[in-house]
């Protein structure tokens, strides 16, 4: 049997055995793409994030990092709109410079490009059992 594919801005939830087509939803959080409603799809997904800074408790530069030993995907990396890089496996790290910081409020955007295992295959890598397993 042939998967049918569909395309459009909707969510997806599983209800008891059977998976169901919702609105879209916009919020989530990364490692997440099940309870966000996105477990098949493959792209890129965009996460937003305002943080306050003291720019005076700040050296010359400030690390952004992603300290999540099982995340897995390719990540390009912003800071108040400018691009400090793209990292694609562990260590997730960047380092900024502290003229690119606002004092106070800051933008960190994230765009990662999710693997197809999820959209042709309905899996995910499980990292404790080290193994693709069923969405």
């Amino acid at each position: 049997v042939n998967p049918l594919d569909l395309c459009g801005d909707f969510s997806v939830i599983k209800d008891s055995k059977i998976w169901k087509i919702t609105s879209f939803n916009s919020k989530g959080q990364i490692l997440d793409v099940i309870n966000t409603g996105i477990p098949f799809y493959a792209g890129q997904i965009q996460y937003k994030k305002l943080i306050s800074l003291d720019k005076q408790l700040i050296g010359d530069m400030l690390e952004l990092y992603i300290n999540e030993p099982s995340f897995q995907d390719t990540v390009k990396a912003y800071i108040n709109g400018r691009y400090i890089g793209t990292c694609a496996w562990n260590p997730y790290s960047w380092k900024v410079d502290r003229s690119w910081l606002n004092e106070g409020e800051n933008e960190i955007q994230l765009n990662i490009s999710t693997t197809l295992i999820g959209l042709f295959e309905g899996q995910y890598f499980d990292y404790n059992k080290h193994s693709y397993v069923d969405i």
